[in-house]
């Protein structure tokens, strides 16, 4: 299961191919391009290229045959193999590439050159890629592809082997097959070269004076016949081919059509020399059944011609998982069996032939019994369990929230309604089933599908869905804008109710008519739906069906918006308009924003004193024009945009919509976090005293955090895992793990103080995404479409799963256990692994096992007897197995000393190994455990928490143990802060439970002094955290182990580069980083931050991809990733592991989809369990402009 972000498609480019045509030399083919709600794309400029190439012929029921240019390559020369340059004529060729406008009407007339003189005989590729950028600065392209036939038919051969001896007589078939597909229906002459392609060297002189030699490739005759293919079906053309010489030789069949076009078909064999062995299949006692139809209808008669060498009786079965039909046949030599075709057949079954001669009609010199055998597949089409579906909606164009009336009629075969029909029924936004090709689901094709020769069985019961409806789980996935209001003085209300997904129902049942009929609101978005229905009834009968229907309304005002927007960037804003009527009329668009934005005056730059601007144009009859509107993106935060359109003179031409958006950190936030242990503190302790000075001095404000529990220390950690951006097995599971072992202590730690439906769900999106990485095998994979597991990761989403299952989400029982069973079997080799880190990989699965309740005492015991050659992780996770299995508390001590006593060296570091120490030590019930989390606790990192993800989850999960563990609590503990005197006090409950202020402070000669006291016999836990923003502008690069930089360059259609100058909007850029890798390591992210003005061309999604790819530049090796995501905002590479070192490069492809001047922040590599060894590019400022300055209203 892929999932991607994605922004739906607002408007589709369609090639009309019915009216495509070849006059001369020039193909023409007419384009139209139009928005999903109607409207076509007026005036738009269309950028298309033109490229042409050989095309393959493969007709349906000729597989074993070749036809055309079917020469080898590589070349035998008698000894070794050789390779061949291609022919130059057989390169691609681009023919055309420009620049066209579309019509009023969205309409264009395509050219595109065809050279005669291109290639060789043979079906030629003609592929047009086009791409459209629209007011709304979405570009989508299409492509599209003819293939031209330079005659009438095409020659195949079929050939017995690829390698044949010296003297070997090789038999071949030969078929005149029509450029449809049909047999050619008259006899066709032949003439035959055949040509051994042999090495000579020639000894050539060098520049310097010397020689050397060149091997040149030369064609030597060795024969010329001449055959006539005929065209009945079974009478295939046979010719013998017997060479004389070891080495490639070229067979060349060449023929006229009736047009004198010339037909080649060129096929290579190996010849060896008579010593060498040569594989080859001996056909034995196989005999060729060849059928006279591709498909079938029951009543049908199938013929099937027996390519028998002799005469005989023949034991004719249809089988599939059984033996259908049987009966005995005379079948003469070459001749036909005739097999009624039934019902029960589809949708197929093998026709078996066994043929048997007696010795006494054996004509050879010495008679024996003999026999042949063989099968062939029929295809049946079974219309009488076919359903035809009339789907149809009431009206093919709606207003936004008008009912839309769904009727669907079910019929049979004999056009007869249905009733008690059962239909699955939907609508989803057009814009989004555009991104990939997508079809309605076939359950005939499901069900229905061709079956092997074989017997299987199978349970389904694990794949139903629940039957409780408060089980399902149902989520929209990217981004449709959308929010609420009212357009005040129209009686309108603002379109707030956008919708991926108009209509959804999984079981509805038509009546007697056949007929069922459903209603629903239209959404609010401005598009088309495909309605999409499949339907079932009994157990065979199956059918499905299609429809569409159009949301618009005469003023439509659409949005034109970048994905995301950073604080500092100034970005143009545009509202299109769409007048879908033949009315006219001045037009007033009003902007509404909130405080995360300052409207600038067109004129000055400068901003305007409200967030409101008002703009009027012109609207013609069924014109659409965009409206700017420059804006500087202030603060981060959810931003909120209302947009209204109205006419005074047309009162149909209003419209108004609600945008939102999340606005990021522009600049980076540097921040200050310090805990302190507040206990017997009565004259006070100041809490800012080792903050650094840039942060306290000028105006300011702190954030303080007070809780009765030390649990508290662990808030940055959460903070971490809750925000961490990428999403991997192990970063999924600890991720999650906040809600997880903290949900009943969230009052203590504010960022988990959510309502529980919310936590819940949350969890139950962490499930599903872990196991959507589930193998075959059971284990979990690293990444999501990983193929293989990997066994540490598999543990620790054990770990996650397992308390998950507990806390009440959906955890499939068997799921979990396959996965259980997995890991169990990771441990039968323990006793005979050396490894230090396989050896730590399997104590993970020994504690994840014990954790499930499938401790396996018997290799606690084998670890244990290993644990000279255990890591100190390993050491403590056998600890955690053995005391949360409830095994010799003595054991466990003795790994937890030894674990004290060893260096760590793996690379998630040692600040999860002394969370796993101290956790065992608090199971075990220790006097040490309090000594063992203050070393937790001291093993922080600078910033607060524990450095990676993994060590943080590990460090919250020994804190959950020990805030459970801990006494009852006093009741009514205060504490009295005081910021440059001004007092406040702040008092907690018996509970655990946390409390937060902010205090601000003015600029002034001292520095701020903040002072926290407790009455003696008290004690608190305090969080302090100060923040400001970095100065302003491009930061430096910085470099702590490793090194990258960024560059772009625009992309021609032709596919060149270029230096990127002026960017404008529907430009593609190339994005190269160049990485610099000292040395080997392991799990590497790269993070490369887009701009607010580009968009990441996902290859994913074909409406984005043009044809073209990204370039390396052929000095530096390509980087290698094992996963790769593409997300709105950036675009993140990873790799696992890696032994490589030097400079590499990554490319991707981005387009400009707005124009402004944005700061772009550094690119990042870092190892992501070692966080401190990172490099950063520097930080860019980049401005884009506008495609043109016509389509653009009010300049």
């Amino acid at each position: 299961l892929l999932v991607q972000e994605y922004q739906p498609n607002a408007f589709r480019i369609t090639f009309d191919n019915a009216a495509a045509k070849l006059s001369g030399e020039t193909l023409s083919v007419p384009v139209r391009a139009a928005y999903l709600m109607g409207k076509a794309l007026d005036g738009s400029d269309m950028k298309w290229t033109a490229n042409l190439s050989q095309a393959p012929f493969r007709p349906d029921g000729y597989e074993d045959y070749r036809f055309c240019n079917s020469r080898s390559y590589y070349v035998w020369d008698g000894t070794q193999y050789q390779s061949m340059k291609e022919d130059a004529a057989l390169q691609p060729l681009m023919t055309g590439q420009g620049t066209v406008k579309l019509s009023p009407k969205g309409e264009t007339l395509l050219e595109a050159k065809v050279p005669a003189t291109f290639g060789v005989p043979g079906p030629k590729l003609i592929a047009i890629n086009a791409e459209i950028t629209d007011l709304n600065q979405q570009t989508i392209a299409e492509g599209w592809q003819h293939t031209e036939h330079t005659s009438d038919f095409y020659l195949g051969v079929r050939r017995p082997a690829n390698a044949v001896n010296v003297g070997t007589e090789v038999p071949l078939s030969l078929v005149a097959v029509d450029a449809g597909g049909g047999r050619h229906k008259t006899a066709v002459p032949v003439k035959v070269k055949i040509e051994r392609l042999a090495w000579n060297a020639v000894r050539v002189q060098t520049a310097g004076g010397g020689t050397d030699v060149r091997n040149d490739l030369t064609f030597v005759p060795a024969g010329d016949e001449e055959l006539t293919v005929q065209p009945e079906l079974g009478k295939e053309e046979a010719w013998t081919f017997k060479p004389q010489a070891a080495g490639t030789h070229n067979l060349t069949f060449t023929a006229a059509d009736s047009s004198g076009r010339e037909v080649r078909t060129v096929v290579s064999i190996d010849v060896f020399s008579p010593q060498e062995q040569v594989w080859r299949q001996n056909d034995g006692v196989k005999v060729e059944l060849l059928a006279d139809k591709d498909r079938y209808q029951p009543g049908d008669t199938a013929k099937v011609v027996v390519k028998s060498p002799f005469s005989g009786t023949a034991l004719v079965t249809v089988e599939r998982d059984r033996v259908l039909r049987s009966e005995l046949k005379k079948v003469e030599s070459g001749g036909a069996i005739e097999l009624k075709v039934e019902d029960s057949w589809a949708p197929n079954v093998f026709v078996s032939v066994l043929q048997v001669r007696g010795g006494a009609d054996d004509p050879r010199a010495h008679p024996e019994p003999d026999y042949r055998v063989g099968y062939c597949s029929l295809n049946v089409e079974n219309e009488r369990d076919l359903l035809k579906i009339d789907l149809t909606p009431a009206q093919s164009e709606v207003r936004p929230g008008a009912m839309v009336e769904v009727a669907a009629t079910v019929r049979d075969a004999a056009g007869n309604p249905v009733p008690e029909a059962e239909l699955a029924l939907w609508a989803v936004d057009e814009g989004i089933l555009s991104l990939m090709p997508w079809e309605v689901p076939d359950p005939a094709g499901t069900f229905q599908y061709d079956s092997p020769l074989a017997v299987r069985t199978g349970i389904s019961l694990q794949r139903l869905l629940p039957e409780d409806p408060e089980k399902l789980d149902f989520m929209n996935k990217g981004f449709v804008i959308g929010g609420g209001g009212d357009l005040e003085g129209t009686g309108k209300v603002m379109r707030q109710n956008f919708k991926p997904t108009a209509y959804w129902h999984g079981m509805l049942r038509t009546g007697t008519d056949g007929v069922v009929r459903v209603s629903f609101p239209a959404p609010d978005n401005l598009t088309e739906f495909r309605l999409a229905a499949v339907a079932s009834e009994g157990v065979s009968r199956f059918g499905k069906a299609e429809g569409r229907f159009k949301v618009n309304q005469p003023l439509m005002l659409e949005p034109a918006l970048p994905r995301f927007a950073n604080a500092g960037d100034e970005i143009t804003l545009k509202a299109v308009l769409h007048n879908t009527t033949e009315k006219e009329g001045e037009v007033t668009v009003e902007l509404t924003g909130d405080s995360h934005i300052q409207i600038l005056d067109p004129a000055t730059r400068k901003p305007l004193k409200e967030s409101k601007a008002v703009r009027t144009v012109h609207l013609a009859a069924q014109q659409s024009k965009a409206v700017p509107f420059a804006v500087r993106f202030t603060a981060d935060g959810p931003l909120a945009l209302q947009w209204k359109a109205s006419c005074p003179t047309e009162p149909l031409l209003a419209d108004s919509v609600e945008s939102k958006f999340a606005v990021g950190i522009g600049e980076p936030l540097i921040r200050d976090v310090r805990f302190a242990s507040l206990a017997n503190t009565p004259s006070g302790a100041n809490l800012l005293e080792k903050v650094s000075p840039e942060l306290l001095e000028g105006d300011g404000q702190v954030t303080v955090t007070l809780a009765n529990s030390r649990l508290l220390e662990g808030a940055e950690a959460v903070e971490r895992l809750l925000h961490y951006p990428y999403g991997c097995a192990e970063q999924t599971m600890s991720s999650m793990l906040p809600w997880l072992t903290l949900r009943d202590l969230k009052q203590v730690l504010p960022a988990l103080n959510r309502p529980d439906q919310e936590i819940a769900n949350v969890i139950q999106k962490g499930c599903d995404r872990l196991l959507s990485m589930q193998t075959a095998s059971g284990g979990l994979g690293y990444w999501p479409k990983d193929a293989e597991p990997t066994l540490w990761a598999s543990a620790h989403g054990a770990l996650g799963l397992t308390l998950a299952s507990r806390s009440g989400a959906q955890v499939p029982a068997d799921r979990l256990e396959k996965l259980t069973q997995w890991l169990s079997q990771s441990l039968r080799d323990t006793a005979s692994v050396k490894n230090s880190w396989e050896l730590t990989e399997r104590a993970y699965a020994a504690y994840a096992l014990a954790l499930a309740g499938k401790a396996e005492p018997g290799y606690h015991e084998v670890l244990f007897n290993q644990r000279q050659s255990l890591s100190p992780d390993a050491l403590a996770l056998l600890a955690l197995a053995v005391a949360e299995s409830e095994g010799p508390a003595e054991m466990a001590k003795t790994a937890i000393a030894e674990s004290r006593d060893k260096k760590a060296d793996l690379w998630w570091g040692s600040q999860s190994t002394e969370a796993m120490r101290a956790m065992a030590l608090l199971k075990l019930k220790d006097p040490s455990a309090d000594e063992a989390m203050g070393r937790l606790m001291n093993a922080r990192s600078p910033r607060g928490d524990w450095s990676h993800t993994f060590a943080n989850s590990w460090a919250l999960l020994a804190l959950s143990q020990e805030a459970r563990m801990t006494p009852a609590l006093k009741e009514g503990q205060t504490c009295t802060l005081s910021l440059n005197g001004k007092s406040q006090e702040i008092t907690l409950p018996g509970t655990p439970a946390s409390k937060t202020v902010t205090l601000s402070w003015q600029a002034g000669a001292e520095l701020p002094v903040l002072t926290a006291k407790m009455p003696t016999g008290q004690r608190l836990f305090a969080k302090v955290e100060t923040a400001r923003r970095a100065p302003a502008g491009e930061q430096p690069a910085r470099s702590s182990g490793f090194g990258i930089t960024r560059s772009w360059r625009k992309v021609a259609p032709d596919g060149t580069l270029s230096e990127p100058g002026a960017l404008r909007t529907g430009d593609l850029v190339q994005v190269t980083l160049k990485l610099d890798i000292p040395e080997g390591g392991e799990y590497l992210s790269i993070d490369d931050p887009l701009p607010a003005t580009f968009e990441a061309v996902n290859p994913n999604f074909t409406s984005m991809v043009s044809g073209t790819v990204a370039r390396s530049d052929a000095a530096l090796p390509t980087w290698f990733s094992d996963y790769t995501e593409m997300r709105r905002d950036r675009v993140l590479f990873f790799r696992n592991y890696f032994s490589e070192k030097g400079r590499y490069q990554v490319n991707y492809l981005a387009r400009v989809i707005a124009e402004g001047t944005v700061m772009v922040p550094a690119a990042k590599i870092e190892l992501m369990y070692d966080p401190a060894r990172f490099g950063l590019s520097p930080s860019q400022k980049l401005t884009t402009e506008a495609a043109t300055d016509g389509s653009v209203a009010g300049r």
